[in-house]
């Protein structure tokens, strides 16, 4: 977490929203910042590095959207 955020408290969140194609290629897009350009850059390439399967409806694989409010805080 960036220094500036840990001298805030430490705490932040950012909200996100998830796009799953029936291929299982994936797109995050940023909603809420987390107040650090840095760490939500960080935040969004994680998130893309994770395997992300698609929706199954009707037995076939669709596209989806899901959103996630990921919460942050360092410990003392």
């Amino acid at each position: 977490m960036p220094d500036d955020l840990r001298r805030n408290g430490g705490k932040t969140f950012v909200r996100v929203e998830i796009e799953v194609s029936a291929e299982g290629r994936t797109t995050v897009h940023l909603l809420t910042s987390s107040g650090s350009s840095d760490f939500d850059a960080q935040i969004q390439q994680r998130l893309n590095e994770w395997a992300w399967e698609p929706a199954i409806q009707n037995g076939q694989p669709v596209a989806s959207k899901q959103r996630y409010k990921l919460e942050f805080e360092v410990g003392e």
